[in-house]
């Protein structure tokens, strides 16, 4: 089924069904895990009049006149080889090898991957980038990434990947946000970033690393005025 864009709102895509002339909606979050990028940097790029393919109904509703599209999900065989997993297996792949996984969802703690049929993977948020700010720390769904492979565990056919350019291209690449292994590469003042884990009635719980969270009281959460303490805490 095919379709022409007719205008944009926040969460969808108005959608102009060929031939039969029907109004239909279509997910932006669909349409950006489809074209394996966010819906933030997709709505920019969407033009009004711009044809969609391979759409096919989710529901429709004749009495108030609603159908709900989607694009079609790409088809991938029980026993998908990504670009440059070959020869790739839970007994073969070692820490420092560099293979690509698949984004198949996302969990509070980071992107979960497919590897190979039988080896899985997970990528943290600030395993993702260097920069949190300008980087993706949360990949689509769908999308292809390439990483290195930082730790694993055999037992459970478990890898954790990093695609962190100062991972992949070594240490002449400076990380804006450098990893944090570890509480004694923390120093006290010391500015950081960190992603929201989790939200209490007493606070926050932030992510620093892989291993890696911080509590965060909500008194230091704003200062005396009533303002964000960024210069204690720097949060994504």
């Amino acid at each position: 089924m095919k379709g022409s864009i007719k205008a944009v709102h926040k969460d969808h895509i108005i959608v102009t069904l060929e031939p039969s002339g029907v109004t239909a909606l279509v997910s932006v979050k669909n349409l950006a895990n489809s074209r394996g990028t966010t819906a933030a940097q997709l709505k920019p790029t969407i033009t009004v009049g711009e044809h969609l393919d391979d759409l096919i109904v989710l529901s429709q509703n004749p009495e108030k006149g609603i159908v709900i599209v989607s694009k079609r999900p790409k088809s991938k065989t029980k026993h998908e080889v990504l670009p440059g997993n070959e020869g790739v297996t839970a007994k073969t792949i070692k820490v420092g090898q560099v293979v690509s996984g698949r984004v198949t969802g996302h969990a509070r703690g980071g992107s979960t991957l497919f590897i190979t049929p039988g080896l899985k993977g997970t990528l943290y948020p600030t395993d993702a980038c260097d920069d949190y700010d300008t980087g993706t720390p949360f990949p689509a769904q769908d999308t292809i990434v390439k990483g290195i492979v930082v730790s694993m565990d055999k037992g459970r056919r478990h890898v954790i990947l990093s695609t962190r350019p100062s991972r992949m291209e070594g240490s002449e690449t400076k990380a804006r946000e450098p990893e944090i292994l570890s509480a004694s590469d923390l120093t006290l003042g010391q500015p950081v970033k960190g992603f929201i884990k989790s939200v209490t009635d007493h606070g926050l719980f932030v992510t620093l690393g892989r291993n890696v969270d911080a509590r965060v009281q909500i008194k230091e959460l704003f200062d005396e005025v009533g303002h964000w303490n960024i210069m204690s805490y720097i949060m994504t």
